[in-house]
């Protein structure tokens, strides 16, 4: 079921709303929006649903119950490094209404296989474990991405080919504790360059 709270005692329509589709609570949730709590300096409400479903439907289910123009997608193992991060990130949305994503460094402490570092500025897509969206009119999720992966990458291609930027901005870093319990690597790639392959390739 959906679960809506309030951050930093803000009641009602914040400016940001802080979404996370989770497939089970574990402790990362908890630590994630402990972190939340001590880190993000705007105002800001807290959307999460957490029910065994794709990621998709999850992140769906947290958008209806979202009011904000801004929202924040946030995985369920993110823990921030730095105060300032969520005002640099909606201050860049704000004040540049031709982007239409921003994405931030990602780092995955849990594993010893180096990862992909995305280089910073413009580019078409970013990571979904922290990806902050203004909304956008015929922008949303991919309900045939099934279980999780890609369907970030799919929003990310959706709002480059609607002619809005998409920013990486590597100067802020968040540590992803992730997992792979709803995971569906195969499926998903196949669907999304059927889907995106003729840009994915330029």
């Amino acid at each position: 079921m959906g679960k809506s709270k309030s951050g930093n005692g803000i009641m009602g329509r914040a400016i940001l709303d802080i979404c996370i589709p989770c497939y089970e609570r574990t402790w990362k949730l908890d630590q994630t929006i402990k972190s939340i709590e001590q880190t993000c300096d705007i105002e800001y409400n807290l959307i999460y649903n957490i029910e065994k479903q794709s990621v998709v439907l999850n992140r769906l289910a947290c958008l209806k119950q979202s009011t904000s123009d801004y929202v924040l997608w946030l995985d369920d193992d993110i823990k921030f490094t730095t105060n300032d991060w969520a005002s640099k990130t909606y201050n860049r949305l704000l004040n540049d209404k031709s982007i239409g994503v921003v994405g931030v460094e990602v780092v995955f402490p849990d594993t010893m296989k180096p990862r992909h570092k995305r280089s910073g500025g413009f580019r078409k897509e970013v990571c979904g474990a922290f990806m902050m969206t203004r909304k956008l009119p015929n922008i949303t999720f991919d309900k045939n991405y099934i279980k999780s992966q890609k369907e970030d990458t799919d929003y990310c291609y959706q709002v480059y080919t609607a002619g809005f930027k998409i920013y990486q901005d590597n100067t802020i870093k968040v540590l992803h504790y992730a997992n792979r319990l709803n995971d569906n690597r195969k499926h998903n790639k196949q669907y999304f360059l059927s889907k995106w392959g003729h840009i994915h390739k330029k």
